[in-house]
């Protein structure tokens, strides 16, 4: 639930929408929803994705964690 809300910080912070972010990560915007609301485990794959759509290294996702 951490990491998803994170997620939603840095996503929001870029000014970035889900539909967005969900595009530039490959993901589709129901998962990455559901990843940043913590209804779904996320896997290093998607994470590394999401890491990319913002533009950040994977480990600056969980310095906010």
């Amino acid at each position: 639930m951490r990491v998803g809300k994170a997620i939603r910080a840095e996503r929001l912070a870029k000014d970035l929408t889900l539909e967005a972010l969900a595009e530039r990560a490959q993901l589709s915007p129901q998962h990455l929803l559901d990843i940043e609301h913590g209804r779904t485990n996320v896997t290093l794959a998607s994470l590394t994705g999401i890491a990319r759509g913002l533009s950040l290294r994977l480990r600056e996702l969980f310095e906010s964690v």
